[in-house]
Order: C-alpha cells, then structure tokens, then sequence
C-alpha cells in the first residue's frame, strides 16, 4: 500500500521553513520503511524458501509435497519397505522437481529463465543418473513406461501450451504420482515387473488418485473459481460418486472400511469449505487451504494402512 500524502494542502502554501520542516517528516517513514523491509527502495527481500521457488528449485505449490512423496511411502507399506525404495523415492522426487522446473520455466518471464535453466539441468541430471542407474539393477522396471510415457506427455504438451493449470494437466499428474504406489508395490514383490501387482493394490491407487484429484475442483472453488457454483457442485458431486464407490469396494474386502467414513467427511469438506470461504469477510487464503488439505490426505493414508 502507497502511503504517500497529497501533493496539495493547507503546507503547500506555508513558508519555506514549514515547508522543509513538513518535507523532513514525510521523508522519515519513507526511509523507515526502506530499512524495515531490509532491501534499497523499499524492496523486501523474498525468503529463502521463496526464492529457491522462485529460481525453478523446489515447487511452488502446497499439494506438491504429499502427491510427490505419499504414493511410494504407502506402496512401500503395502509391499514390504527396502533399502530400495529410497532409491526409488529419490529418483522420482528429482525426476518430479525437474519437471516442476520446467512448468515454472515455460511461465516465467525471459529475465528469469536464465536462473531457472540450472535448476532443470541440475535436477534432470540427477534424476537421469540415479534413476538410469536404479533401471539398470531393476530392468523389469522399463514395463511401466507403458503407463507413464503417455501420462507425461500430456502433461508436457499442456504446459508447453501455457496451460499448465488446465483439468487435463492436473490429472495427467495426479495419475503419474498415483502410479508410483504400485511400482513401489511391485519392487518389494517382484523386483518391479508390473504383472505382480494385487487388484487390491490398484485399488488403493486409484483411491489415493481420487482424492488427489478431488482437491483440485474444491480448491479451485476457493481461489481460482470463487463465486461460481459449478465448481462446488462439481466437487460435491465427484467426492459424493468416490463415497458410493469406496463403500462398494470396502464391502468387497478391497480396501478397508476405515476409509469410508473418510470420504463422508471429505465430501462434506467439498460443500462446507467453500461455504465458510464465502461468508468470512476475507476468503480463507491458500496457506489454510494447504495444510487443511495435508489433513485430509493423512487421515486417508493411515485408513488404507489399518485392517
């Protein structure tokens, strides 16, 4: 906020040493200022965290985190935690940073590119080496590129696009992170040939990729989409259609039951949310959003992994 004064007023018509005098006070703040916020001009000067986003080194967004790391964690789980799995981990979160370097670059304006080029070089590099390395012991691992070449695709070709936010990128995303849960699976039970993989461990990827994919229509009718109704009735829709499908499935023994009064919950949070949004005189910012939502996906993550 600019808290400059009127250039007119009664001191405009004052004699030259009220004038100086009124000067000497308006001039104070405006160098407290410059020196609260530590930078010249007033600038403040962006966080470590922010500027590491910033340059293309770490992602940006709050979701980034749980749908980067959740999948193989449960994976892992499921199929028994190795010492492999942390080479798994750690290819995929290089691999995933690389690509979030590469969205931040396509956005960013030409002086920024430059700073951004390092962190895709760096991060692709390490991804190609640790992951290269980790396919060679594993070869059986190759079979999942059938599920993931064309899921990466989309994503890069929406991004390249500029619309690396649309529906179509979201999910491609979402499926790709969801599809390390039964790979991690798979490097337990077989070395990583994807044929080993138990229906009820697809089950649990495809609920872990609802949810994932649930958060984007109710966030969005929170930011991006606020006011307009479509997208909480979407959303309450798309969590109240999972609830119908997780009660079959936990009747079947697919998965346990714990994780459908989970669903009730969330498909409650999908109409309430944003209702709350809309009546505090300021909308709830995405820094409640986040971790409100880092919620929902623990309690589900511990509903898959209780009998």
């Amino acid at each position: 906020m600019s808290t400059s004064d009127s250039a007119g007023g009664p001191e405009a018509s004052s004699s030259a040493p009220q004038a100086a005098s009124g000067a000497t006070r308006r001039a104070a703040p405006s160098g407290a200022r410059g020196r609260g916020r530590g930078g010249k001009g007033g600038r403040r000067r962006p966080s470590r965290l922010r500027a590491l986003a910033r340059d293309g080194w770490i992602p940006d967004q709050h979701g980034a985190w749980p749908m980067t790391v959740l999948p193989i964690v449960i994976g892992a789980v499921l199929g028994g935690p190795t010492w492999e799995h942390l080479v798994l981990g750690f290819a995929w979160t290089t691999a995933f940073a690389c690509f979030n370097a590469v969205e931040h670059w396509v956005k960013s304006p030409k002086r920024r590119k430059s700073a951004i080029i390092r962190a895709i070089v760096a991060s692709g590099a390490v991804a190609a080496a640790s992951g290269g390395a980790y396919l060679a012991f594993r070869p059986a691992l190759a079979g999942w590129a059938v599920g993931f070449v064309p899921l990466v695709g989309v994503a890069l070709w929406e991004v390249r696009a500029g619309r690396e936010r649309s529906i179509p990128a979201r999910l491609a995303t979402i499926a790709a992170s969801s599809l390390m849960l039964p790979v991690a699976f798979s490097v337990s039970a077989s070395g990583g040939f994807p044929g080993s993989v138990p229906a009820r461990v697809w089950v649990a990827a495809g609920v872990l990729g609802a949810q994932f994919a649930g958060t984007v229509p109710t966030v969005r009718s929170m930011v991006r989409g606020r006011g307009d109704h479509r997208w909480v009735t979407g959303s309450v829709l798309f969590h109240a259609l999972c609830t119908a499908a997780v009660a079959g499935l936990a009747e079947a023994g697919l998965i346990s039951a714990w994780a459908v009064p989970v669903w009730v919950a969330m498909t409650v949070r999908a109409w309430a949310m944003p209702a709350w949004s809309k009546r505090r005189a300021r909308p709830l910012p995405p820094k409640i959003i986040g971790p409100l939502e880092f919620v929902w996906v623990g309690l589900l993550t511990l509903a898959r992994v209780l009998p």
